[in-house]
């Protein structure tokens, strides 16, 4: 999906129509992601656009290929928000081996 939430939300209405299971959102794609408020506005206007489909938030590290790296702190308050947000379905959390941090 999308670096800012005007794309996030041109994605997420091109998707619409579409005929899928679920959408995972790949929220290291998005630029503000430090940013919890940026990321739940993002989070809940997908949700007000694909509103019959589940939503899996998955932030992928840049050691595991994804597009940014956040401390694990941040890795864990981010999903925290996303939990507490109540927006988003399901969650994918993948830990590294600290050797692999």
């Amino acid at each position: 999906m999308g670096k800012t939430i005007t794309d996030v939300k041109s994605e997420a209405l091109a998707y619409r129509e579409a005929d899928f299971d679920i959408l995972e959102w790949r929220v290291d794609h998005f630029a503000n992601v430090t940013t919890g408020e940026s990321v739940l506005e993002a989070a809940g206007a997908i949700r007000e656009i694909i509103t019959d489909k589940p939503l899996l938030f998955t932030f992928r590290s840049a050691k595991e290929g994804g597009e940014q790296a956040l401390t694990t702190g941040q890795y864990i308050a981010l999903n925290r928000a996303a939990v507490d947000s109540g927006l988003v379905d399901m969650i994918d959390l993948s830990f590294l081996p600290a050797t692999m941090r």
